[in-house]
């Protein structure tokens, strides 16, 4: 019993090394399955090549500035326009006409009594304006283009060509209508006015 073999001691040797072995390859076996994912697992972000394209917002369109306006250019076209409504009344063809005879025009206006007197009528006439107040000139310019507009039309509506004469019982008669009677108000307002005014300038003489 005191005497062992070579056999007796390596007994215990030899069975540590299965048990190391059988240890080993668990953990080699479950090498390969801590490698793979796990099925919940979060997969790895795709490149960046493959990933959709975002829409992005449309840029601000920045307008460029409006270029500076030449006052000469407005002028022109100013005067452009001017000519072209010229051309349409008709007043253009007399600026030419009394401008190639200029010289017989004013020739004949210096040598011609009842021009010079119609001159001296309109002098008369501008410097008798420019006495009255602006307020009135306003309100009679207003009064003149309405009775002028007025006047035309009920000329342009008379037919002449149908004579007609009115007596007594005829002209009282015509004196009830209302368009008459608004007529003859405006003549017996501006005989009026005009009495008046006359009356004022002999008292102040």
């Amino acid at each position: 019993m005191s005497q062992q073999g070579p056999q007796d001691k390596a007994t215990p040797q030899a069975a540590q090394k299965p048990a190391a072995q059988s240890q080993a390859r668990p953990q080699a076996a479950a090498a390969p399955q801590a490698a793979k994912p796990a099925p919940g697992a979060a997969k790895p972000p795709a490149p960046a090549a493959q990933q959709a394209a975002k829409p992005q917002a449309p840029q601000p369109v920045i307008l460029p500035p409006p270029p500076p306006v030449d006052v000469g250019t407005v002028a022109v076209v100013e005067l452009l326009d001017a000519i072209v409504k010229l051309k349409r009344s008709g007043l253009l063809g007399m600026i030419s006409y009394l401008a190639d005879k200029a010289e017989d025009s004013f020739l004949s206006a210096a040598t011609d009594p009842a021009l010079m007197r119609l001159m001296a009528l309109l002098a008369s006439v501008s410097y008798g304006v420019s006495r009255v107040p602006p307020d009135d000139i306003a309100l009679a310019q207003n009064s003149v283009q309405d009775l002028t507009s007025c006047a035309v039309t009920a000329l342009g509506r008379v037919d002449i060509t149908e004579e007609r004469r009115y007596g007594a019982l005829g002209m009282g008669y015509r004196l009830r209508d209302p368009d008459v009677g608004t007529s003859l108000w405006i003549l017996l307002q501006i005989a009026k006015g005009l009495g008046r005014c006359v009356r004022e300038r002999n008292k102040s003489k």
